[in-house]
């Protein structure tokens, strides 16, 4: 199906669309050889029968719906990651650990990147965040990703014993590692997210943090 769905016309989608099952469409949008169609097809679908598409990944199919999320333009990325935080809590749990399991942390923050405070505050209090071992391997991913300033905003939502293990995670890495978001942050003006954080990091780390040159730059120190 995802080879010719794409080539075929609005009318003939209109028709056939309430005809195939939720998780089918999904399937096969992830199969689609035309991702461009997708989302003139997500239009088409409407948005009760979209929110049906999304529910549906809950029963192993989160992968495929993160390919397709990628697929689609900005705003009905935006949707789908508004609908997929709106999941109950077991449900969208089970999207964070299996982007855990099988290594799509870059898939999912920049949908993460997307939700307002709402949404933010759903994905906070996710048992999969109060889990060390899943929570620590975001941190590389928001490096490779570059979305240290759209993370922090969620990070502020964490439990502190969440934020400690993030913050442990973040003194882990390299000078280079931290120059460039460091940079963006304060291009952004966001040290009031950033400093509760370095507090939670141990004296050492604290020192490596402020001895990066961007806050040399600004004077250092908090």
């Amino acid at each position: 199906m995802g080879r010719f769905v794409g080539h075929l016309r609005d009318s003939a989608l209109t028709r056939i669309l309430p005809q195939v099952d939720d998780a089918v469409v999904l399937r096969t949008g992830f199969a689609i050889d035309r991702p461009q169609r997708l989302g003139r097809i997500t239009e088409l679908m409407g948005p009760e029968r979209l929110a049906r598409v999304v529910a549906s990944a809950a029963d192993g199919l989160w992968p495929e719906a993160l390919a397709v999320a990628a697929m689609v333009p900005g705003e009905q990325r935006g949707a789908i990651a508004a609908l997929a935080a709106r999941q109950p809590r077991d449900r969208l749990d089970s999207l964070v650990r299996t982007v855990a399991e099988e290594g799509l942390r870059e898939s999912l923050l920049p949908l993460v990147a997307l939700l307002g405070e709402e949404g933010r505050r759903a994905v906070a209090v996710l048992p999969a965040l109060a889990d060390p071992a899943v929570l620590a391997g975001v941190v590389p991913a928001v490096v490779a990703t570059a979305l240290w300033a759209e993370f922090l905003p969620l990070v502020e939502l964490l439990p502190e014993l969440s934020r400690t293990v993030v913050a442990e995670a973040a003194s882990s890495l390299t000078d280079e590692e931290l120059d460039a978001p460091a940079r963006e942050v304060d291009k952004r003006n966001l040290r009031e997210l950033v400093l509760p954080l370095v507090e939670l990091m141990t004296d050492p780390a604290e020192e490596r943090i402020f001895a990066l040159p961007v806050f040399q730059d600004q004077g250092g120190g908090a």
